[in-house]
């Protein structure tokens, strides 16, 4: 701004902003070269403000992808999250899959809006066909792989089976899953999860210890099989993860646990 208070404007960019059009300063070639991660950038600003991309600036960004070898994995995650974020990420990413392809093995996706709530379920819906052993490699924490693999494992189920639903949310995850799967099939399953909740537990969590079991005859080594047959009778709803349930159960089926 000048002494005035008035706006100096040496790029049009007030044009732009009323056109709602990105353009790179100068020649874009150059101005990718500089800093390839500029690259991403547009394409978040392009996902954030619903904004076009000059003809030029599009072309070079397409020129240029190959330059984002050299930016750093943490670097290329964080603009990939903030994209993630945006209700028009898919359409962004569709329209520079050769882009986003030098990092990440995406593809083309059917949905034209991302309507998941967090950027990692968009990750996994976007990764559930295609190899995700390298993401270690793009600096995702081992909890974020876990939960990327929880999700993606949520999509191949069918989802009409209650015992594979149950098995599928017995998770220290299992909210995170739930609000997936409701923003996956577009449905809310939230009433169906809340009358499964007590068939729905892991190993740790079945409410029954190795003291108890042990009263019965079983010996120590025992004791992790007895839980891991009782966990299978609970998923499939012949007993709750009650205490007073899985005791009564025990006593009353001594065969299934020889």
């Amino acid at each position: 701004m000048d002494s005035q208070n008035r706006i100096i404007d040496l790029f049009d960019g007030i044009a732009d902003i009323r056109e709602k059009r990105i353009r790179a300063i100068g020649d874009p070639k150059t101005h990718f070269s500089e800093d390839a991660l500029r690259i991403l950038r547009a394409l978040r600003f392009q996902a954030t403000l619903n904004f076009s991309i000059e003809e030029k600036t599009q072309e070079q960004i397409r020129e240029c992808a190959r330059l984002l070898d050299f930016i750093s994995e943490e670097r290329k995650k964080d603009e990939l999250m903030k994209i993630l974020s945006c209700e028009s990420a898919f359409t962004v990413i569709n329209g520079n899959l050769e882009v986003f392809q030098t990092f990440m093995s995406f593809r083309k996706i059917r949905r034209k809006k991302n309507t998941f709530s967090s950027p990692l379920y968009s990750l996994a819906y976007l990764l559930r066909n295609e190899d995700r052993s390298d993401l270690r490699s793009h600096k995702y924490s081992n909890q974020e792989i876990h939960l990327i693999d929880e999700l993606i494992r949520s999509t191949k189920i069918d989802i009409r089976d209650d015992t594979q639903f149950i098995r599928c949310l017995s998770s220290v995850n299992q909210k995170e899953i739930l609000r997936f799967l409701n923003q996956y099939h577009r449905k809310n399953f939230t009433k169906r999860y809340e009358s499964l909740l007590p068939y729905i537990c892991t190993l740790n969590e079945l409410q029954i210890n190795g003291e108890t079991i042990r009263k019965f005859g079983y010996q120590k080594k025992q004791i992790g099989s007895v839980k891991r047959l009782l966990l299978e009778q609970v998923q499939q709803q012949k007993v709750k993860n009650k205490s007073e349930d899985l005791t009564a159960f025990l006593k009353e089926n001594p065969s299934l646990f020889c």
